[in-house]
């Protein structure tokens, strides 16, 4: 048997060094850092909240939300993600803690103390999404709102699976790697222990917030976001890029 949470932290560690370099991590052009500001701001609104970001990574969201003007915190377990995201924050001028905390178990937040529970690109790395989303629910206020920005990362349509071939071939042409042996993929056995990962798991997150707990549960897409990072690519990345990013969002009573 593995050691899951350390492959993970592991594998985030090493990525970091480059993380926000990519398409879809890191922010590529102005339009999309406005379409993210103008997304955020429909979603958690301009009134002063304090928010924990949960898997911040590099600081994505936590940075954008403080320069908002809300109160935040970012938690992550790899501490190569949060050495960049202090960075980012000191660069910014921006007060932001960050500390070594696990999403499955918030050991070091009360009760009932948030106003919003945001992450991004984190569901699908979850061990038990419904313990974690517990305790999601335990840190917020009543009233309180869990925000989700995920995707369908892993389980692309045949014929974006063509796209996708067509597009890594470009890469090998051009870049003269293999596209298809991804750095700091997880292994074999623990992309199997990871529930959203699975085929039949995918469409099903919002009703898993549901059934954590949570009410008013809406699902929608960040098309705006989406078309934005993509017309900053080149051709061969627009083609690797299959997923469509969504936000789910749900009220603790």
């Amino acid at each position: 048997m593995i050691d899951a949470k350390k492959e993970i932290i592991d594998c985030w560690d090493k990525s970091s060094a480059t993380y926000d370099s990519h398409y879809g991590h890191g922010i590529k052009s102005a339009d999309e850092a406005s379409a993210w500001k103008k997304a955020l701001e429909d979603i958690v609104g301009t009134e002063s909240l304090n928010i924990l970001d949960i898997g911040t990574g590099t600081g994505f969201l936590a940075i954008i939300l403080a320069d908002m003007g809300h109160r935040v915190k970012g938690i992550d377990l790899s501490e190569g993600m949060m050495e960049k995201a202090r960075t980012k924050a000191d660069k910014s001028g921006l007060s932001i803690a960050f500390e070594i905390e696990d999403a499955e178990k918030l050991l070091s937040e009360p009760d009932e103390y948030y106003d919003i529970v945001i992450n991004r690109h984190l569901l699908w790395t979850l061990l038990s999404p419904e313990k974690a989303l517990r305790e999601w629910n335990r840190v917020l206020k009543p009233g309180g709102r869990v925000v989700i920005i995920d995707g369908n990362w892993s389980n692309p349509s045949r014929g974006k699976k063509l796209r996708v071939n067509l597009g890594n071939l470009l890469i090998v042409v051009t870049e003269f790697r293999n596209p298809w042996k991804k750095k700091g993929s997880y292994s074999e056995e623990l992309s199997e222990m990871l529930p959203m990962r699975k085929k039949e798991n995918c469409g099903k997150a919002a009703k898993i917030v549901e059934n954590c707990g949570f009410r008013n549960v809406r699902q929608y897409y960040l098309d705006e976001i989406d078309w934005t990072e993509r017309k900053a690519m080149p051709l061969k990345r627009r083609l690797t890029t299959t997923y469509r990013r969504h936000v789910i969002t749900g009220i603790k009573p």
